[in-house]
């Protein structure tokens, strides 16, 4: 869940993230829950063209993570040293680059804070300049359909999905025993 633990209320505190969802595939929606971790030292990481780049999930730069996911898929973090020039690879068909901090460029555009670019098919843009940036890419998986934390491919499992919460049929995460979340715009 994603709560501040009571002790870090009355303390001024600063958090940086991302939060990523990945869409799964047709035939895995159903699926179980599942989770992965890894430790930090098992991420493996490289400096290509000036550029040092981490994997934690999937495969790219010819560096495979540990956690694999659902399909073929990369996310990687890349931190652009002055005078960095990255050729983005082709090894997934749906590609963007998310840019995160400082001066990041795409074929010479600079791509600003928190923007996303999503790139062409097959084409092999350069990234430059000097900051952050995530790469993400993957397999296409069809259409999926987005509401408040319910994601499914049929508007018919969301509709349920609401239900489903509306009547707390959900299980509760293991020794998260805070009070219930209404679904937005229920009244409680």
């Amino acid at each position: 869940t994603e709560r501040s633990h009571p002790d870090d209320h009355d303390r001024a505190t600063e958090l940086f993230g991302v939060q990523i969802w990945v869409a799964l595939p047709d035939g895995t929606e159903d699926g179980s829950p599942s989770f992965d971790h890894c430790a930090t030292s098992d991420v493996p990481e490289a400096t290509v063209g000036g550029a040092h780049i981490r994997v934690p999930a999937g495969w790219a730069w010819g560096m495979e993570a540990p956690i694999t996911g659902s399909s073929p898929l990369a996310l990687a973090e890349i931190q652009l040293g002055e005078g960095a020039d990255l050729r983005l690879p082709t090894d997934h068909p749906e590609r963007a680059v998310l840019a995160l901090d400082g001066d990041v460029r795409i074929d010479g555009t600079r791509l600003a804070q928190g923007s996303l670019a999503v790139l062409d098919r097959g084409t092999r843009p350069m990234l430059s300049g000097a900051g952050t940036a995530l790469h993400l890419a993957g397999e296409p998986v069809g259409a999926r359909h987005i509401w408040w934390n319910f994601v499914h491919s049929d508007l018919d499992r969301i509709e349920d999905a609401k239900q489903r919460w509306l009547a707390q049929e959900f299980p509760t995460v293991p020794d998260d025993h805070a009070t219930y979340v209404p679904l937005p715009g229920s009244g409680g």
